[in-house]
């Protein structure tokens, strides 16, 4: 009696499980392909969801039911998957061989690649967050209103977001990192960067070429610079670490602190409009040094203007003096609207 009723509760159990799994509504393909072709998705609503793996052959996954409209092309070594469903809730999953090109554009959506690439990488949502694994090869990623995330990049990257944070490795070639209202923190950078935001902090570690960077309201912190760099805040902190080249560091309302290499090349260019400047100075340097701060009249008149160098010349009230540091060298001018200026001898 106790086998016959223990049958008549599995039997039902067994059969709803089936049914929840046919009406799951999944969808799963697998197409053949080789290594480096070109997989291309176009969304108009969606998260898409991709996997690199060492197989030659990539499989699609999908809620039929969520997206009913989805259609999947193979021409050649190219894939192309499309859909124009308005359903929120679609999402699609890829798994690809890691030596692949990705282009992804869908108009609302996460996306994100898991694993290692090895190709070009094109990415962009109008509402959603981008994170990705390490890449090789020229990538390019843009979203409308999220964060971006990536590993080391072995290429060129273009990478802007409206209204989120970035957080990158380390970028091998170029790097233009855009975004009008969030933070970025991000490794080395191997050529030029362009970095810009509407008012977060920036922080970068070396940048070995040009670097233009700047934000409407944050700090800007660089640990090593080998190009021209120049920094803007309108109202934040500036902290450049051995500085080699021609540099230009301007804040509104923020503290200055730069670290001049010994073998500083070019000129440099401070200024502060409410807040005090800090130079470090190598005791080795060949550099002449133009301090002047700018004072309103208010305070005492004892000098605004402290270093660990003897001025070769110094002006009125000692709130403008001149240091040429070993005979002189590349000329750094430092101003304080209303603040102070001090320079510092270090090893």
């Amino acid at each position: 009696m106790k086998a016959r009723l223990f049958c008549l509760v599995i039997i039902p159990l067994f059969l709803i499980s089936s049914s929840l799994a046919q009406d799951s509504g999944m969808e799963e393909r697998t197409i053949k392909v080789n290594k480096g072709g070109n997989l291309n998705i176009s969304l108009s609503v969606g998260d898409v969801a991709l996997t690199t793996w060492d197989k030659d052959e990539m499989q699609i996954k999908y809620d039929k039911d969520e997206d009913p409209d989805l259609e999947i092309s193979q021409t050649g070594n190219n894939v192309n998957i499309n859909s124009s469903t308005d359903s929120w809730g679609s999402e699609i999953f890829v798994s690809l061989p890691s030596q692949f090109n990705i282009h992804v554009k869908t108009l609302g959506g996460d996306i994100k690649v898991k694993g290692s690439v090895k190709g070009e990488v094109d990415l962009n949502t109008s509402g959603g967050n981008i994170d990705v694994g390490k890449v090789d090869g020229n990538t390019s990623l843009k979203t409308s209103g999220g964060n971006v995330s990536t590993g080391d990049i072995n290429g060129d990257a273009d990478i802007s977001t409206s209204g989120g944070d970035i957080s990158l490795g380390k970028i091998s070639g170029k790097a233009t990192i855009r975004t009008a209202g969030g933070n970025i923190a991000m490794n080395s950078v191997g050529k030029s960067a362009e970095i810009k935001t509407g008012g977060g902090n920036i922080a970068a570690k070396n940048i070995n070429g040009q670097a233009i960077v700047k934000t409407g309201g944050g700090n800007i912190s660089l640990e090593s610079t080998t190009g021209y760099t120049d920094t803007e805040t309108g109202g934040g902190n500036i902290s450049i670490n051995n500085v080699v080249n021609k540099f230009k560091a301007t804040t509104g309302a923020g503290d200055i602190h730069v670290r001049l290499s010994s073998n500083i090349k070019g000129e440099g260019e401070l200024k502060s409009g409410t807040g005090s400047i800090t130079l470090y100075v190598p005791a080795d340097a060949k550099v002449t040094i133009k301090a002047v701060v700018k004072s309103f009249g208010w305070g005492n008149d004892e000098s605004n203007i402290v270093s660990d160098f003897p001025a070769s010349s110094t002006g009125e009230n000692h709130n403008q003096q001149t240091f040429e540091i070993n005979g002189g060298g590349s000329v750094i001018k430092a101003y304080a609207a209303m603040g102070s200026i001090q320079i510092k001898k270090v090893k």
